[in-house]
Formats: C-alpha cells, sequence, structure tokens
C-alpha cells in the first residue's frame, strides 16, 4: 500500500508540474488581447470583403470584434471583482483563450470561401458554432477557476459569446448579408445547444467527484487553483477538513539547558507528522512554524528535524497544525528530569543505509540516510522498531530523524524496513555499549538573505547542534528545506571537519513550503539545486562556528506528549487524491466526446444546410 501510494505521489506532482504556468504581465497581456482580437477581426471580416471586393469590412470587423473582447473583458473583471483567482489580469488571458477557439473556424470560413465559395449565410452560420464552442470552454474555465457565485460565473460565460455574435451581426447587417430573422435564430439555436451540451459535461465532471469524496469535483478542482495560483488555502483546507480522517499524534521535545543556570541553551522538536503537500496548505510549513513558536516560548534556537512519515500523515489545514504547536508547548511543562550524560556520536554503515546514534541522557537520537544514493520518506514502522528496541535496552525512548539529505533520480523504496532497521539498530546497540561523560551544548541558527523560497530555503533558514562528549565535536545541522542535491551533505561534512568537528550529520526539514513554486521537473529545488554550493559551505561554518561558540555545559531534558483527533489526510483519502486528478481528465475526455463533440457536429451540419 504504501509503495503503491508513493507511486501515485510521484505521478501526482508530474501532473500537477504539467499544469503549473505563470501568466505575463497585465500589459503584455493586454497587447496580447489586442493582436488577437485584430487578427479574429481581421479573419472573421475577410469572406465579406471577398464578396464586396473591398477591404473596408475587414477594418470594420477587426475594430467591432476588438470592441465586443474589450466590453466582455470590462464585464467580467467588473463581475468578478474581489475574486482570489480571476482578477482583472487573468480574466484578459480567459479572453485570450475564448477568442482562439473560434480561429480554426474563422481560418476554415476564410478559406472556404476562397476555395468553395461558401455562401456568407452558411458563413455567418458557423461563426456561431463558434461562438458557442467559445461559451463551453468559458463554462469549463469558470466552473474550475472562479469563487464567485454561479449567477455571476453564469453571466461571464455569456459575455464573450454574446458581444461576439451582436458584433457579428453588426457587421453583416451594415453590407446587407444578414437575413433576419433566420441568422438570429440560429446564433440562439447554436447558444442554446452549446449550454445544454455544456451542462451535461459539467455534471458528468462534477459526478466524479461525488463518487470518490461526496463533493463536486469542481469544489476540488477551484479549491486547488485557488491555493496552486494565489495561496487562498482556505477552501482547500476546509475541503481537506471534511474528508481528512483523525489521528493520535506523537510530539518530542528535547531541551538542553546550562548545567548551572537552567538556561535555555536549544532545542530539538520532532512530530509524527509529514510536512506537506505543498506551499503552505495543511503542515507544509510545520517545521518553521514550530521552530518560530518554539524560539519564541523558549527563548532559544530550535531546529525540527525530518521524522519518519509518509504524505498520509500530513495535516490538513493551518488549524490543525496549531493544535500540535501548542501541544509541543504544553510539552515544556512535563519535561523530565535534567540528565548530565551523553555518549559519543557513533555511526554504522550498511547496504545503501546509514545511521548514527548519540545517547542524550535517556534519548538515543538516531539519523538515518542512504546518501549518496537518493532516499525519500522513510516509513514510520521503522520508528516503531527502533523505540521497542531502545526502551529494551534500558532507555527512555529515541527519537529517529530521516535526514531527507541527498536526491538526484528516483529513489529506491526496496527493502527499506530491512535495510534502515538493521543499520539502525545496530548503531542503538553500539552507543549503549559506549562510555557517557558530562557534555556540552552549544546552538545556532542563520537565515540566509541569498536564497529564497523558490530557490529552496524555507523560512527557518540553517541551525546547527553542537554537542561535545568524550572529547569527540559534533555537529547537526538542519536546513529547512525539501531534501539535498546528492554530494552538496559530503560537501559540508569536510567543511565543518575542517572547523574542528569530528562527526556530524546534515539534513533537511522536508518542509513542502517549498514546493509547487518553480516551473521544474520536482515543482521545487532541492537545496544545492540553485545555490551556490561554496555560499551554502561559508554559511554552514558560520553558523557552526556560532554554536561552537555558545557552547556551555550542558544538562538535557525531554519529553513525549500526543495530539488527540488531529486531522490527516490518510492513507485511504491521500489513495483518492492521487488517483482523483487522473480520473477527471479521464472522465473529462470521456464526457467530451459523448456530450460535446456529437453537439459540434450537429451544430456544424445545421450551420450549411440551414
Amino acid at each position: 500500500m504504501e509503495e503503491e501510494l508513493h507511486r501515485k505521489m510521484d505521478r501526482l506532482v508530474d501532473v500537477y508540474s504539467e499544469v503549473l504556468f505563470r501568466l505575463p504581465s497585465m500589459a503584455r497581456l493586454f497587447s496580447y488581447l489586442i493582436l488577437a482580437s485584430v487578427l479574429a477581426g481581421a479573419l472573421r471580416g475577410t469572406p465579406l470583403a471577398m464578396a464586396t471586393n473591398s477591404i473596408s469590412p475587414i477594418l470594420v470587423s477587426l475594430l467591432s470584434c476588438t470592441a465586443a473582447v474589450l466590453l466582455a473583458w470590462a464585464i467580467d473583471a467588473s463581475l468578478l471583482a474581489g475574486d482570489p483567482v480571476l482578477d482583472a489580469r487573468r480574466c484578459l488571458a480567459v479572453e485570450i483563450f475564448s477568442l482562439a477557439t473560434s480561429i480554426p473556424i474563422l481560418i476554415a470560413n476564410a478559406l472556404l470561401r476562397a476555395l468553395a465559395k461558401l455562401s456568407l449565410h452558411a458563413i455567418l452560420n458557423l461563426l456561431s458554432v463558434g461562438a458557442a464552442i467559445a461559451l463551453s470552454v468559458r463554462a469549463f474555465i469558470f466552473a474550475s477557476a472562479s469563487l464567485a457565485s454561479r449567477a455571476r460565473c453564469v453571466l461571464c460565460t455569456l459575455s464573450q459569446p454574446i458581444a461576439w455574435l451582436a458584433s457579428t451581426q453588426l457587421d453583416y447587417s451594415l453590407y446587407g448579408y444578414s437575413r433576419w430573422p433566420d441568422c438570429l435564430v440560429f446564433a440562439l439555436m447554436a447558444l442554446a445547444v452549446s449550454s445544454v451540451a455544456t451542462t451535461a459535461f459539467l455534471l458528468a465532471v462534477r459526478s466524479i467527484g461525488m463518487k470518490m469524496f461526496g463533493t463536486s469535483s469542481f469544489r476540488l478542482i477551484r479549491a486547488f487553483t485557488a491555493s496552486w495560483v494565489v495561496d487562498h488555502n482556505k477552501p482547500l483546507e476546509e475541503f481537506l477538513d471534511q474528508v481528512g480522517t483523525e489521528a493520535d499524534i506523537r510530539a518530542s521535545l528535547l531541551l538542553f539547558e546550562e548545567a548551572n543556570s537552567g538556561r535555555p541553551l536549544g532545542a530539538l522538536a520532532m512530530v509524527g507528522v509529514h510536512p506537506g503537500p505543498f506551499r503552505h496548505v495543511g503542515s507544509s510549513s510545520l517545521p518553521s512554524l514550530i521552530k518560530e513558536a518554539l524560539e519564541a516560548h523558549l527563548g532559544c534556537p530550535v531546529a525540527v528535524p525530518h521524522g519518519l512519515s509518509g504524505h498520509e500523515l500530513n495535516l490538513t489545514s493551518r488549524r490543525e497544525c496549531e493544535k500540535l504547536i501548542s501541544a509541543l508547548i504544553s510539552a515544556v511543562e512535563k519535561l523530565s528530569t535534567p540528565h548530565g550524560e551523553c555518549t559519543p556520536m557513533i555511526r554504522r554503515e550498511g547496504d545503501r543505509a546509514s545511521a548514527s546514534c548519540q545517547l542524550l541522557g535517556p534519548v538515543a537520537f538516531i539519523t538515518l540516510t542512504a546518501a549518496p544514493d537518493t532516499m525519500e520518506d522513510l516509513p514510520q514502522e521503522l520508528e516503531e522498531v527502533v523505540v521497542k528496541r531502545a526502551i529494551e535496552l534500558g532507555l527512555s525512548g529515541a527519537l529517529v530523524v530521516d535526514a531527507h539529505n541527498s536526491t538526484n533520480g528516483p529513489p529506491d523504496r526496496r527493502d527499506l524496513m530491512e535495510r534502515f532497521g538493521s543499520v539502525a539498530l545496530r548503531a542503538l546497540e553500539d552507543a549503549t555499549r559506549s562510555p557517557k561523560s558530562g557534555f556540552k551544548v552549544g546552538m545556532a541558527s542563520v537565515l540566509p538573505t541569498e536564497f529564497s523560497i523558490e530557490d529552496g530555503m524555507g523560512p527557518g533558514g540553517i541551525t546547527s547542534l553542537a554537542i561535545e562528549a568524550s572529547g569527540q565535536k559534533v555537529s547537526y545541522v538542519v536546513f529547512d528545506g525539501n531534501n539535498m542535491m546528492t554530494g552538496l551533505r559530503e560537501r559540508l561534512l569536510s567543511e565543518l571537519e575542517e572547523v574542528g568537528f569530528q562527526a556530524g550529520e546534515v539534513m533537511t526539514t522536508d518542509t513542502h513550503v517549498v514546493s509547487a513554486r518553480v516551473l521544474s521537473e520536482r515543482g521545487y529545488h532541492p537545496v544545492g539545486e540553485v545555490m551556490d554550493w561554496d555560499v551554502l559551505a561559508d554559511y554552514v561554518r558560520g553558523v557552526a562556528l556560532s554554536a561552537l561558540r555558545a557552547m556551555r555545559p550542558a544538562t538535557v531534558r525531554w519529553a513525549v506528549v500526543k495530539a488527540e483527533g488531529l486531522k490527516v489526510f490518510g492513507a485511504e483519502q491521500l489513495d483518492r487524491l492521487c488517483d482523483i486528478p487522473i480520473e477527471l481528465m479521464r472522465g473529462a475526455k470521456k464526457s467530451s466526446l459523448l456530450t460535446l463533440t456529437p453537439a459540434y457536429a450537429l451544430l456544424v451540419a445545421l450551420a450549411l444546410i440551414l
């Protein structure tokens, strides 16, 4: 089940990346609209120009066509004022796209008039068919993108087709080629047939969501579009809250305090949820939200490494994130008594898997990586195995980190439990046999100014935890990013070695606040893909040295809390969410062949016959 979900998530990313695009500026779109209107008007007037042996019909048509399209845009922009997605700029794009659907018929009309002497009456009828096609296209766009009322969407759907038909009738009337009421009757019939076929098509698409989630497909499409295009997340999170499932989420907090004064020196927080799905939806930005909240509460740097979880454990909304953060803050009041001993870091290598383990008081801190091979989310069951063994060895528990620090191609997800479980348990067992001693801790954070979210750097920046025990200095570096380019981890570890650390690990939080930001195959940049590695190395050296300078004799306290009844995607619902884009595309194709294609074919035939 889990492997199938990962494959579906990969396909989902591909689909979403394919539909991700950015519109030009408003000025450029306006220029494109004028050019498209002039082209369409010139093509529309060409048959009249052939009939009258004059260029004036072309000039009249391009002026009336441009006026009609601009009027439709003004109507749409006015009716949709305040719509989060379809603002005035995006309405320009809708008008251009709607106009483009008529271009094939306009070209066909000009060719048929020139080569076959098609009557102007038939040509006028075919222009009505073009308006009918545009109506269908516009209905789908407004149903899929606009959060405005249904009545306003219907008016916007009709605005350009009606303006187009009115200007066309006017042009032909000026030259005496519009036979009333025949042409008007056919135009109205074309719009009526198109409306019926379009309604049937939209109802068929709507029913897919009703079968899968008990709600309209267009509710999900609109919600996703609003979130993807303008970060308007409320509709999508409301939908996810409705279809999500409840789960009890485990959260852990390790707090390092100065041995003499009890002053907080730094903290590690880990939660049993996945930071996804993308941008600011659900728990995508959870690592930086936790970091910000705990730093404000504790008054010290905080790192939030990536726990073992998959997309089925995405929280559904920001509200659920706030519940989990509140639970973590409450853990401060439940921290254990201070412990003043820890072990050195132990690293063990296995088959395409590596584990480090360091006992911090009664808790094992374990990091797992596949580097230099590609790695993705590790199964949560692996943590259960490790924690169970840690308790059997007399420890209070274990924090197991998915370092998420190497990507260069598809991951090998075969035998994850065996590969990582074996090496993690060896590291754990060897660490329990290592000598314990007093230790020092220092922690520091930095937010690089050179790198943006689009570059792959989340708002949590880079955090370094430095620990010295038994003469060994260890550096744990956490990037607020989604995975890391293969080779960068090794480069940064060598930099840490040069400044005096004998061991360490470089990790990412797997934040998805950086996802769905760029036009790339992944839809995001892993740390180091577009960042200068030398600059990153400078930052890591700097923050690690700051952590060294902040180092003080320390104790550690820890707590585990459970946030009950949080809404998460759930494996079954995630499976459906991964399936619905494919089902919608398949269903839309099938429905269009059954409804729209026959309707357009009938209208073309009637246009030529009547």
